[in-house]
């Protein structure tokens, strides 16, 4: 299905539709089962890793945390580059609302790198905030602009792909697998800490090999969330190349009788 048309129904009416409506469930459930399947493989894998590197490996600013955060930016870069791109040279393919998408992915990577706390002592995105005295109201007022402003961002992002989305997931594309998987895995990941604490505070007592397991999978279900986004890059601009090859092709069958009608007038003149 190409990425500028959209128009699939949401709604799955025949029996082809119902099918690629399967199709698009079994590829989410393959793609989830088998990230999260590699997730608690390695987590299981970590607990037999000596304490220092796995530290090094699974901690706060860790390999896994920085991994997660720097393929945000890859991504978003090679979005960014696309867009810039088709602003020279019109022909440029690439996916709608680049510079949007891109935005996003940075929010990403800000959240990841904790940027909502790391330069405030606290994060603005709990209330207690701004009620705190130590602040001025500056502080406060740029730290709710920043929330808007992502507010915005996502909403946008919401608006303009959530229909579209739906639709190539009725579909069976990957493009509309994909995203979904990663909002499921945002979830999942932010799921665990929130759960683990809600437990912990009313006075459940886990084994701390039970806790160390959680933060594993916690970290390493957030890194399968910016290879989703990466897979869905690599889909879209292969679907792109192999859109661009059709084109050229069936252009080329087209013109090829007009060529063989223009050839065989020159032989018959050259032979008159």
């Amino acid at each position: 299905m190409s990425f500028h048309d959209p128009n699939q129904p949401l709604v799955p009416r025949g029996g082809r539709d119902i099918a690629m409506w399967r199709t698009g469930v079994g590829r989410l459930s393959l793609a989830l089962g088998t990230g999260v399947g590699l997730v608690l493989i390695a987590s299981y894998a970590l607990l037999w890793v000596g304490t220092p590197l796995r530290d090094t490996i699974i901690s706060e600013g860790g390999w896994v945390e920085s991994l997660s955060a720097y393929l945000y930016l890859v991504v978003a870069a090679i979005l960014l580059l696309a867009g810039g791109l088709k602003l020279w040279k019109p022909s440029i393919r690439c996916p709608r609302h680049p510079f949007l998408l891109a935005s996003v992915l940075c929010l990403f990577f800000a959240r990841e790198m904790d940027f909502h706390s790391r330069f405030t002592g606290g994060s603005f995105l709990k209330t207690s905030f701004y009620v705190r005295d130590d602040l001025s109201l500056m502080s406060r007022a740029l730290a709710a602009s920043v929330i808007v402003l992502a507010t915005v961002i996502v909403v946008s992002m919401f608006r303009r792909y959530a229909s579209l989305v739906r639709n190539r997931f009725a579909a069976g594309n990957w493009l509309g697998v994909l995203p979904i998987a990663a909002c499921l895995l945002v979830v999942f990941s932010k799921s665990i800490d929130m759960g683990l604490g809600t437990l912990g505070r009313n006075g459940v007592v886990f084994p701390i090999e039970w806790k160390v397991a959680a933060g594993h999978v916690e970290e390493l279900s957030e890194l399968l969330i910016p290879c989703c986004f990466l897979l869905m890059t690599v889909v879209l601009f292969l679907g792109k190349s192999k859109s661009a090859e059709g084109s050229a092709s069936n252009s080329a069958n087209a013109n090829e009788p007009n060529e063989t009608i223009r050839l065989d007038r020159e032989r018959t003149s050259r032979a008159a």
